[in-house]
Parts: structure tokens; C-alpha cells; sequence
């Protein structure tokens, strides 16, 4: 692969950015947590619905067995981004706290996120919206601001919670391939949970655009030079499907189901195989076709003897 000068040194000065400037990066890259589509806040409320529905048929549960089964509990999201659309949810189905962990100051309640805010509650049913308009510093006025006993929002460096047994159920969507280091992540996880309680994570393995030609050819920059380039700005550290098996079985947290949603060709394998970053060179071809996957975890009553 032919490595572009000029795309190395816009990076690595981006990347110095986000380290030094981390406000200042996020202003001028408009960063959102959820990428640059839609803008339309119905479709954007629509899309954390969607997640949200997402999340509830993977743990097996319906809608209308979700407020019993939250109530009282504890969640934990990492990545929320700039609006928190699914803990919104979760909160008007019945969670009595969610707490969001985020790497940057994301969280923003200007006009459009309002917006957005304000077209998700509207889709809920009476009492699920009810209890929604009572998610803010004033009943019903985004503009106020969240109630920080019912939305506790905090920045780590790390993207770490730092809990110990706190929560009951912990989620994330397209976050954990940002991660700098999945083992302190997953451990944060573990201890983060009260035992008996649930991970839920859906992990995208792709690019998220950095690839040129082939989906599979950003695996080809050598490590230290990926880092140097974007260790600061929450890009995809590049670790395969093998890598979260291996660091959650060190965790002590159970797999009850790992899936993975959609596959490389056969040829997307062949074009970068002889190429690969050392750190990779001995992944499966199995695992380096996987593109993304949903796992879902549980850590047990009492841990392993």
C-alpha cells in the first residue's frame, strides 16, 4: 500500500489536536457520536428508537415486559455522544439511573439536539412520555437541563467509569472499536457491575472510512504509526474478533451470545493477507472476515473459584 505523506502529516497534526485541544477538536470536526448522516431530528430520533429496540431484542425482552424488568436498575452507557437518546428510553421504560461515560465533552443541548430530544419523546406512549418530560432540571424543558440524579454524565480520559459494583445493565453501541485499550475497558466493565448484572455491546469492525481500496487495507499501517496518527481522536483502534473474545475471558464475565453481522469476501482477505500489520498476522481468516458483532455478557453471582 502506497502511504500518502500528506495523509500522514494531516493526521498526526489532528491527532496532536485531540490531544492537546480536545473542545477545540470536537468544534471544528462536529463530531456527534453517531456520524454525519441523518440531520432531520425525526429521523434522528427514529434511528435512537431503533437502537433502542435493538438493544431490548438481544437481551430477549418486549416492550412490554421492559418496565418491570428496569425497574429500579442501573445503567451504564459509554459513548453517548451528544445526545442521549437511548438512556432517555431506558429511563422513560422505567430505569431509575443511567450514567454516561464518555472520552470527550460531547454532550451538547443546543437547538437541534433539542430538537431531536424533543421529537423522540413525543414517539413514546402517555406514561412512558410522562415520565420522560420528567427527565429535566424543569418538567418538560430540555432547555433546563438534565436532572444529574437521573443522567449522570462524566469524562474520563479513558472513557473508564471507575464504579465498583454499581450498576445493573451496561451498553454501548459502535464504541468499543474506539476504545485505546479494550482490557482496561472490559475490566472497568466488570468491576462496574453488580453481580448477576448485563453487558450488552454492539462492536462495528469496519473502517469507519479509513480504508482506500480494499475494506480490509486499513489493518495494513504498521501500529506505531496508526497510534501516532489516531491514538487521540477515537477512531478504530483495529482489533479483530478474536481480540474481545480473548480480553472478555479474562474478565470473568460470561458470553451467553456473540453474533457477528456481516462478513468480508473471500477476496477482501486475499487482498491484504501477505500485507497485514505484524499484529495481525496471526489472526484467522474467519476472524478478520467478520466485520462487527453483537455480544451480550452477564458476570456471575459469585465469581469463579
Amino acid at each position: 500500500m502506497l502511504m500518502n505523506p500528506i495523509r500522514i502529516v494531516r493526521a498526526i497534526v489532528t491527532n496532536l489536536l485531540a490531544l492537546l485541544l480536545p473542545r477545540y477538536y470536537l468544534q471544528i470536526t462536529g463530531q456527534t457520536g453517531r456520524g454525519r448522516g441523518d440531520t432531520d431530528p425525526l429521523e434522528v430520533a427514529e434511528y435512537y428508537y431503533q437502537c433502542f429496540l435493538d438493544y431490548i431484542e438481544q437481551m430477549s425482552i418486549s416492550l412490554k415486559e421492559l418496565p418491570e424488568f428496569l425497574k429500579g436498575k442501573i445503567l451504564l452507557e459509554y459513548g453517548p455522544g451528544d445526545t442521549p437518546g437511548v438512556a432517555i428510553l431506558f429511563y422513560a421504560y422505567g430505569a431509575e439511573e443511567v450514567v454516561l461515560i464518555d472520552r470527550f465533552p460531547m454532550l451538547s443541548l443546543n437547538a437541534s439536539n433539542i430538537a431531536i430530544i424533543s421529537a423522540l419523546i413525543e414517539k413514546l406512549p402517555p406514561v412512558e412520555k410522562n415520565r420522560a418530560l420528567g427527565i429535566f432540571q424543569r418538567t418538560g424543558d430540555p432547555q433546563s437541563g438534565f436532572r444529574e440524579e437521573i443522567l449522570n454524565y462524566r469524562i474520563h480520559s479513558k472513557g473508564l467509569s471507575c464504579l465498583e459494583e454499581a450498576v445493573d445493565i451496561i451498553y454501548s453501541r459502535a464504541v468499543l472499536e474506539h476504545v485505546a485499550d479494550l482490557e482496561a475497558s472490559f475490566s472497568d466493565m466488570s468491576c462496574a457491575l453488580k453481580p448477576g448484572g448485563l453487558a450488552i455491546h454492539q462492536v462495528d469492525l469496519k473502517s469507519h472510512g479509513l480504508h482506500q481500496k480494499s475494506i480490509l487495507d486499513f489493518l495494513i499501517w504498521p501500529s506505531w504509526l496508526w497510534y501516532v496518527m489516531y491514538s487521540a481522536k477515537g477512531v478504530p483502534n483495529r482489533w479483530r474478533f478474536n481480540k474481545y473474545q480473548d480480553v472478555v475471558a479474562k474478565t470473568g464475565l460470561i458470553t451467553t451470545k456473540i453474533k457477528c453481522m456481516g462478513m468480508a469476501s473471500l477476496q477482501d482477505i486475499n487482498e491484504v493477507k501477505n500485507k497485514l500489520a505484524s499484529v495481525f498476522s496471526d489472526v484467522s481468516d474467519e476472524d478478520l472476515r467478520c466485520l462487527g458483532f453483537w455480544i451480550l455478557l452477564h458476570k456471575p453471582q459469585e465469581p469463579p473459584k
